[in-house]
């Protein structure tokens, strides 16, 4: 999801080496929150909330589409949340081969 090739990202890549999953969804899914070592990383500036999607290219009347979304919170790395339009919510994260390329949204 960070690998693209944009300097915005810069930062949460070198967060992403210092990060923890700190917690889950309640509901079940995939979803997961982050806490990230602020003293071994720095902030990504001009980031707020969602940052990059990433969404499966098919829809599959059993599954529903999935989407994977990352947010920062005050620039730093703070969950990647599966979407999912289904009843039951997925409780691993898919394969990354089953997304398109991720894109960033963050403006």
């Amino acid at each position: 999801m960070i690998s693209l090739d944009d300097p915005r990202l810069a930062p949460l890549r070198e967060q992403a080496e210092v990060t923890v999953v700190s917690g889950v969804c309640p509901c079940g899914c995939a979803t997961s929150d982050f806490d990230v070592d602020h003293s071994r990383s720095r902030p990504a500036p001009g980031l707020h909330s969602a940052v990059v999607d990433a969404t499966t290219p098919e829809f599959d009347p059993n599954d529903g589409p999935l989407e994977l979304i990352l947010f920062v919170k005050h620039g730093w790395l703070s969950s990647l949340e599966v979407v999912y339009y289904d009843a039951d919510p997925p409780i691993e994260f898919p394969p990354t081969d089953e997304f398109g390329p991720p894109y960033v949204i963050a403006r």
